[in-house]
Parts: C-alpha cells; structure tokens; sequence
C-alpha cells in the first residue's frame, strides 16, 4: 500500500534543532538513499496514520517535499522510526529514497 506524505527540507542541524521541532509538535525526519540526504520537517498527525496502516513492514510513501531545491515529488520506504516510551509520541523518522525502476530487498 502506497501512502502520500507531505514533508519540509529543513536548515538548521542537531540536537537543539531537533529538540526545538519537537517542541513545536513535529517530528525531524531525515531522507537519504539516492544521492544527497536530506533533513526533513514531518507533521507527527500524517506520519501515525502511516504507521497505524502500517502494522510493521516497510511502507512505501510518496514524499511532496516542500522548499527542495531540485525533485519535489519522492518516492521512500519508512525504514525506521523512534517513539518515545513514556509519551508514546514519535521521535524521529527515517526515509530511504528509492527508485521505483530497480529491485529493492525488504523484509516482510
């Protein structure tokens, strides 16, 4: 299954960047795979719809980045993610770009 996921290219780097979007009530996310890796911007409401469709896998997203310089439409897998075990709010999310033209491996 296939998920739309709409995300922001974001600047600033580190530990109190990161805290500073939770803080804010968003989710730093990070993509990476094809090239360049980029910091992303995640709005925590759409990422937990994904991820309670989602009942473990990898799931395949379709990224509409906002502010990148060049490809704003993506396609990743949720490869991994962090939720925090008191609150039980996600922490972190991981994205790996792929191509939709070559063969992946992913565990089931």
């Amino acid at each position: 299954m296939k998920f739309d996921l709409a995300v922001t290219v974001r600047e600033k780097t580190g530990k109190g960047a990161a805290r500073q979007l939770r803080r804010e009530g968003k989710v730093p996310g990070v993509l990476y795979g094809q090239g360049e890796c980029l910091l992303l911007t995640i709005e925590p409401d759409s990422l937990v719809k994904i991820l309670k469709a989602q009942a473990g896998g990898a799931a395949l997203v379709s990224l509409t980045l906002a502010g990148a310089k060049s490809k704003p439409n993506r396609t990743a897998l949720l490869r991994d993610f962090q939720v925090d075990p008191v609150e039980g709010k996600v922490l972190h999310a991981d994205l790996f770009e792929i191509s939709m033209n070559k063969p992946i491996r992913v565990k089931v």
